[in-house]
């Protein structure tokens, strides 16, 4: 089996530096001869210009796991058509609206995305029919009227995306599983290629898995794992990737720390952020909790707050400070809420902290 190794650190730049080493060390000066499979699309374009300030450009070629997975599939099969992103994420909002129309959902565009993040991710853990759907969703907690709310959302997707795919198109969970379960070994598939480095592969789904041991199979695999700590990435804060570690273990990994000499502005915050703490024996003064329905109704509520807030003079908009989660439907609807409510405000950052490895 080839050299299989698990670099982490709380410092991707340092993990960066290493694995460009590595590199270097276990791929040819040939074009392509290795790839870098960066699970952050916003990441690999700083990943490959890194590269090329120290080697050749073409030795090195950067894109996700799913992507060079279909390149796999393409060279193994041949070219299949699929269902573009655009189009699938009009078909679960059509599966929606009926769904509005039909069940009384309401909200139904602002809750696209999540759906869109879901369907996502049951075609990944290898679910592509409602009757298997429903069969998970019963082992868990959702109550049954939201598990019948899914099941039927997705029932309508699935109609749906029948009525535009092309006949011959192919889910990109089951080219995956076809890479996975190829019989021709992957080697004579790539005989170019030397080593790979995997980065960002937090709780990867079940066919990932799959591929990535394919992979292992056939090449010197490094992945690379970001910690919030410089602990071992199973103990103290480093528990919330014991699942991921599990994976790599049981796949043949060995682990190996490459910390970071300089001290990381992040990493206290970070420790701060993620340790268990005691609860407060009671409610601090000044905070209060709120629950909607939905996030277009947070954001609303959230609106018609602050500008009471700015109404009675005591604060002005430079002293208020709002942070929300990285979501589409949160993203997209404040700024459109605040300016309806004619509540001045301005973005502060041009990163969102999702795109980041502090995120």
């Amino acid at each position: 089996m080839p050299d299989n190794q698990v670099y982490f650190s709380e410092s991707f730049e340092t993990l960066r530096e290493k694995s460009f080493n590595w590199i270097d060390e276990h791929a040819a000066g040939t074009p392509e001869s290795a790839r870098f499979l960066e699970a952050t699309d916003f990441q690999r374009d700083s990943i490959a210009d890194a590269w090329r300030t120290q080697y050749d450009g073409l030795r090195l070629r950067v894109s996700s796991l799913a992507e060079f997975a279909l390149t796999i599939h393409e060279r193994l099969y041949e070219p299949y058509p699929d269902v573009k992103t655009l189009d699938r994420r009009r078909v679960i909002e059509q599966a929606l609206l009926q769904l509005e129309e039909e069940a009384g959902f309401t909200d139904a565009r602002q809750h696209t995305p999540s759906f869109s993040e879901l369907f996502r991710e049951l075609e990944a853990a290898g679910i592509q029919d409602t009757m298997t759907l429903q069969e998970r969703l019963s082992e868990t907690d959702c109550s049954p009227a939201t598990q019948d709310t899914v099941v039927t959302a997705y029932e309508r997707y699935l109609e749906l995306i029948e009525l535009i795919a092309h006949p011959d198109a192919v889910s990109q969970s089951a080219k995956l599983t076809a890479v996975a379960d190829a019989d021709r070994p992957l080697g004579e598939v790539l005989p170019h290629l030397d080593a790979i480095v995997v980065s960002g592969l937090i709780d990867p789904s079940a066919v990932e898995v799959a591929v990535l041991k394919r992979l292992t199979d056939a090449f010197p695999v490094l992945v690379l794992l970001p910690t919030p700590s410089p602990e071992e990435p199973t103990e103290g804060i480093g528990g919330i990737l014991s699942e991921t570690t599990d994976t790599l273990i049981e796949l043949g990994f060995e682990f190996e720390s490459v910390g970071s000499a300089e001290s990381l502005p992040f990493s206290a915050t970070a420790s701060q952020l993620y340790q268990p703490v005691n609860p407060p024996a009671s409610q601090p003064a000044g905070l209060s909790w709120h629950e909607l329905s939905t996030p277009n109704q947070e954001v609303r509520y959230l609106a018609r707050q602050l500008r009471q807030t700015l109404e009675s003079g005591t604060h002005d908009p430079e002293d208020i400070l709002i942070l929300a989660p990285g979501l589409l439907s949160y993203r997209e609807g404040i700024a459109d809420t605040f300016e309806t409510f004619e509540i001045p405000h301005a973005y502060r950052v041009s990163i969102l902290l999702e795109r980041t490895y502090v995120g």
